[in-house]
C-alpha cells in the first residue's frame, strides 16, 4: 500500500516450497552465515561489540 499511490503494486501467488540442501540445520545455518549478504554484513557489525556484550555498551550509539 505504501507505493500504491505511485502506480506500484504487488501480487502474491500461492504458497511456495523452500528446499534446504544441507545435511543438518546447523550446516545450513553455517553456510548461510558465510554467504548470505545480509548475514555477513550483520555479523560484521555485531562482532564489533565482542561476545556477550549488549549493544547498549556502544560508546558511539
Amino acid at each position: 500500500m505504501l507505493l500504491l499511490p505511485h502506480g506500484m503494486a504487488t501480487d502474491l501467488e500461492g504458497p511456495h516450497e523452500l528446499t534446504f540442501t544441507a545435511t543438518t540445520p546447523e550446516d545450513y545455518l553455517d553456510a548461510e552465515m558465510e554467504s548470505q549478504p545480509m548475514a555477513v554484513t550483520g555479523l560484521q557489525v555485531l562482532q564489533q561489540f565482542g561476545p556477550n556484550k549488549p549493544a547498549s555498551t556502544c560508546s558511539t550509539c
